[in-house]
Order: structure tokens, then sequence, then C-alpha cells
């Protein structure tokens, strides 16, 4: 596999990432990422950040692309960061049109007062659409005491209303500057190439002259330790997810992820058998760590079964997880075993089959929001291998030592009947 890559920060102050992989030859992806979401904004603005998104994607609802370039976009407001991504076909006219349209939204050349009351009216049927869904009803719950509630990404229903297109271009102007900015290119392409392409287009942005004070991203989530359970609706299953809190002071590096990925497998394997040996009937189950706004981990457990068994589940889990805080040899008997599945996974270079250029594309713009060093794939998965060679049941013992000195976790259980009730 092909992985190169080339970054560099302009004198006004924007940072690119050009990566160069045959992982996939069928197109390449471009985006625009800024250090500017929800977070942002003040506390009569809530939304605005994800109308200004919308009116920054008006080139791909009135089709502003050249002739005979067909390209697919599309753009993500979240608590720290606005992301518009656009995938073309492999040509260099196709690269250069998409880096000139990711200019015209850099300047805000898109945000026209002739469509704000259309896209205002989008985004707040989205709002609507949204409000009850289950991405929306979980954060809701697990930021309940936190900033985050106040601030969700997608807006509040009443604020969106009366927001001005004055607010828009004032929002604009104040956070999207090149300071903020990354251009990231992934695919099979000309690396020299796409660098003119970049520098061409975006050299000519001024440096910000009256930049906003540095913004600290990281709130304090303030959980509750005690037992919360809540029940609200989902669709057609009856669906069970847990919720352990780990704070991990320091930035994430691979010794961290690969920790976590192996618990989270030996947590699965324990919860398992033991759901198994009580009898309790269930189609499905999975266990990974979700970092909720990069400042916290979260071991997620996901259950989905198809009777009204909730608390016994609910028992069964509770009491798998005070034997592994107590007692080892749940997860020592499996640990070898566990560790040699993932080392075969990698050596084998079966994790090839689940990349792609979304996933690339991910890192690179991580590398510039979260400041997390991005090397190539092939000396990231050999930094895997070594680092799981090395790795000794005493360093998941003190990871799960860690995650459950919280005796509660935080349950959000969805019925399919359409019902919504709380839990004692």
């Amino acid at each position: 596999m092909k992985d190169r890559i080339s970054t560099r920060t302009l004198p006004n102050g924007l940072t690119y990432c050009v990566r160069e992989t045959d992982i996939e030859q069928s197109g390449v992806m471009l985006s625009l990422a800024l250090k500017v979401g929800s977070l942002h904004e003040s506390d009569s603005e809530n939304g605005l950040a994800h109308v200004v998104e919308h009116m920054s994607l008006v080139f791909d609802k009135y089709r502003y692309y050249a002739d005979d370039v067909h390209c697919r976009s599309i753009g993500l407001t979240d608590f720290d960061r606005t992301v518009y991504v656009i995938k073309c076909p492999k040509s260099s006219k196709a690269i250069r049109h998409g880096i000139f349209i990711l200019k015209q939204i850099a300047i805000g050349n898109y945000i026209k007062i002739e469509v704000f009351d259309e896209i205002k009216q989008d985004v707040l049927e989205e709002v609507v659409t949204n409000q009850g869904g289950r991405k929306n009803q979980v954060f809701k719950i697990i930021f309940k005491q936190s900033f985050y509630k106040t601030r969700m990404p997608m807006g509040d229903e009443e604020v969106i209303k009366n927001l001005s297109f004055e607010q828009v271009k004032a929002f604009h102007e104040k956070w999207y500057t090149p300071d903020r900015m990354a251009v990231n290119v992934v695919g099979d392409l000309r690396t020299d190439e796409v660098i003119t392409f970049i520098e061409t287009e975006f050299s000519s942005l001024p440096c910000s002259s009256n930049a906003p004070d540095s913004f600290n991203r990281c709130y304090q989530l303030n959980l509750e330790v005690e037992p919360i359970k809540k029940v609200i609706t989902s669709w057609g299953v009856n669906h069970i997810e847990a919720y352990l809190s780990c704070m991990i002071p320091g930035k994430n590096h691979i010794k961290n992820e690969v920790c976590h990925n192996i618990l989270a497998a030996l947590i699965e394997k324990a919860c398992i058998h033991a759901l198994r040996d009580s009898n309790v009937e269930f189609s499905f189950f999975s266990s990974s760590f979700v970092n909720f706004i990069n400042c916290h981990w979260f071991l997620r457990v996901q259950i989905v079964y198809s009777m009204g068994l909730h608390e016994k589940i609910i028992d069964v889990i509770k009491g798998i997880l005070d034997s592994i805080q107590k007692d080892s040899w749940f997860l020592k008997s499996d640990f070898e075993e566990t560790k040699q599945e993932y080392l075969e996974y990698f050596i084998s270079k079966a994790h090839l089959r689940d990349l792609g250029l979304s996933s690339l594309m991910e890192e690179s713009i991580d590398h510039f929001i979260l400041d997390v060093p991005i090397i190539s794939y092939e000396q990231k998965i050999r930094r895997y291998i070594n680092v799981i060679e090395d790795l000794l049941y005493v360093d998941i013992r003190i990871l799960t030592q860690q995650l459950l000195r919280f005796e509660d976790c935080l349950y959000i259980i969805f019925q399919g009947n359409g019902q919504i009730s709380h839990g004692s």
C-alpha cells in the first residue's frame, strides 16, 4: 500500500495535508476542516455554526460545478469542528476545481442573502426531524449536567428561527480564518501537482488581524456518579447501551489505543460468557471505547435483545464488572488469546480490507483538529505490532482499574414498543 504524506503550514496560518495513496483508485477526497463548532457559539447562537455550514454548501444545492465535473459533497458540524468534504473523480481538472470550491467556502462566497430563508428552513427541518433521534437522545442524557447540553451541534429550534443573515456573516468572518483551517486531499494523485493547486488558491488568504483569543475546547462533563437509568424510544428493537466513564490524562497514543481495543474485546468476551450462563436471550453484543468531545473516554457496551429483559441484563453486566474489578481472572484467562488475535489481524494485513479513503481522511483531519501525529499507515501498523508484542497483562489491568474506579454505569435503554418510561 502506498501512503505518502506531505504537510505544511502556510505563512497565513493555514495547514494542508496531501496524502497520496493507492488504497482506492476510483476517486479523490478533499476536505476543508475548521477548528470551530457549536462550542464557539454564544448563549443566543446555538445552531449558528450549523446554519453557516449549510449556507456554505449552497454550491452543492445549486450545482456550482464545472460543466463536466461531477462531485459528491457533505458537511459536518460538531462541538469542536466544522468539516466540508468533496469526493471527486481522479483527474487534475476535478481536483483543481474541488480545491477552488473549498476556497470559496473559506472566504464566504457561497453565503448569499437570496438563499438564506430557504437554507434556514432546511436546517430547521433537519433539527425537528432529528430531535427524537437516538444520537440526540444519548447526548442529552450523557451531557445532562454539562455545558455541552447547551451547545448541541444541530442547534436549538427557537434560536435558529430568530437568526439573521447578519449573524451568519459575522460568525463566518469571526471564525473562518486561515489559522483555524486545514485543507486535506487524499487519493491516488500527484502530490506535487496538488500542493501547487492548494498553495495557488490559499496562499492569498490574508492573515487574521483580529483573531479571537484561543478557545479551550475541553469542558468538564461533570457526570453524576449515582446510577442513571433512562428508557427512551427506538424503533423495532430492544437495545441497551451502557457507558462507563474513564478519564485519560494527556494525549492519546498508540499504546493507549491498543490497550483500549484489547480491553474492550476482553470485556466483551467476559460479558457474553456471563449472559449465556444466565440464559439471557440476546442477538447482538459489542463493546468498544468511544471518545466524547476529546476529553472523556467511555467504554460503550451495546446489547440487542428481543424481550423485556433489560433489568436482568443490567444485573448480569453489573455482576461481571464487579467481578473484573475485584478479581482479574476473567480478563487474565483470555488475555494471551486476544493479544494473539490482534497480532494475526495486523500481521496478515487483514486490516487493509477495513481501510478506505474516508478512514485516511479522518486521520488527516484529526491530525489538524486534535494535534494527533500523522504517520504513514504502514508505519502505524508496524508500531501497533510492536506495541502488541510488548504488551503485558499488567497494562490491561491498570487500565481496567482506572476504568472501573466508579461503581456505577450510565444505562440508556431503547425500547421498540414506542413507549417512553424511566427506570429506577
